[in-house]
């Protein structure tokens, strides 16, 4: 095992349970969020949960509306 490794570990952990991506950032030492969010973004609990909320409420939103014009 590298030292990488564990390094990587950590954030992992650190993140899976609701860490800050800020602080993993700070405690890395990455020089940005986003090397931090591109790297560990698919660990962070529900982080994409919001995107896809989102895109959902646009695509009922639009077809709701496409109805309602008929």
């Amino acid at each position: 095992m590298r030292f990488h490794d564990i390094r990587h570990t950590y954030a992992s952990i650190l993140l899976s349970r609701g860490e800050s991506p800020v602080y993993v950032k700070e405690q890395l030492g990455h020089s940005s969020i986003q090397m931090t969010v591109y790297i560990y973004g698919h660990l962070i609990p529900g982080g994409n949960r919001q995107a896809v909320n989102a895109l959902d409420d646009f695509a009922t939103n639009r077809n709701l509306s496409a109805t309602t014009k008929n």
